[in-house]
């Protein structure tokens, strides 16, 4: 369970994006740091992959035109803002190495225990 900021409360009902896809993003979603003390997390050709072999295709589907969306969470847990991937995110030498993936991924779970 993710707890979202009233700004990213906000933010979902305006963008039409279900709390499912939030969950979704943040269990088998991509991350990145955004260098504002934030993870960005997103759906790349890998988590899509690993959240089709998790998700039942009936849920997959009902969600499907939502899986371009992004959603950035602080450090400490909270959801700061969601949106949908209008542009691919640039991606800076330092986060393309998988490791940091995992090390992104170690410190959510320690947040959300």
């Amino acid at each position: 369970m993710f707890v979202p900021t009233k700004h990213a409360e906000i933010r979902l009902r305006q963008r039409g994006i279900p709390p499912p896809v939030v969950e979704w993003l943040v269990f088998y979603g991509s991350s990145r740091f955004d260098h504002h003390r934030g993870l960005v997390f997103y759906f790349d050709s890998r988590s899509r992959a690993v959240l089709r072999s998790a998700i039942d295709r009936a849920a997959l589907a009902r969600y499907s035109e939502h899986l371009d969306c992004y959603v950035v969470v602080s450090t400490s847990g909270e959801v700061i803002t969601v949106g949908h991937r209008t542009r691919r995110f640039k991606l800076d030498s330092v986060n393309r190495h998988r490791s940091r993936r995992r090390r992104h991924r170690n410190v959510l779970k320690e947040i959300y225990r």
